[in-house]
């Protein structure tokens, strides 16, 4: 969901689904809102996105799921996220790049578990860097939305 407000753009993903889903899924969704978590903690003025990105695939892999944060082997995104403000993806890259945070920027942290035979679990949304922690802009139910 993409929201605008006098020009600015806010980023944010929740999961909906027709029924119940796998307890498999479910962990991983859980997952994701965990590495989103532990992103936002350390999404501060001075980080990197190289360092926040490696953090989120340490976090992926202490959890278990490195091999679908992301994507499957060999088809990763290669990103967790981006800057948002005038335009839906803007730089900073929260990836394997040494764009470096500064205070009052707008970035969308979206973790995603990517199954290739079963659809995509992950959560999205977009924060204001200060000089701690960060502070979030979107503020809906996190819980997956079941049909």
């Amino acid at each position: 969901m993409v929201g605008i407000y006098n020009g600015y753009i806010a980023d944010a993903t929740r999961i909906f689904s027709l029924g119940p889903i796998e307890p498999e899924l479910e962990d991983a969704y859980q997952a994701a809102c965990q590495i989103e978590a532990d992103l936002a903690r350390q999404l501060s003025a001075g980080k990197t996105g190289r360092e926040l990105f490696q953090l989120s695939e340490a976090t992926g892999a202490d959890l278990g799921y490195q091999d679908y944060l992301g994507g499957p082997p060999g088809g990763k995104c290669g990103f967790v996220g981006h800057g948002v403000g005038l335009e839906l993806d803007e730089y900073p890259v929260i990836g394997p790049l040494d764009h470096e945070l500064e205070s009052n920027m707008t970035i969308a942290i979206e973790p995603k578990m990517i199954y290739p035979d079963k659809g995509v679990l992950g959560i999205e949304d977009t924060f204001l860097t200060t000089g701690g922690a960060a502070e979030s802009l979107t503020h809906m139910p996190r819980e997956i939305w079941q049909v």
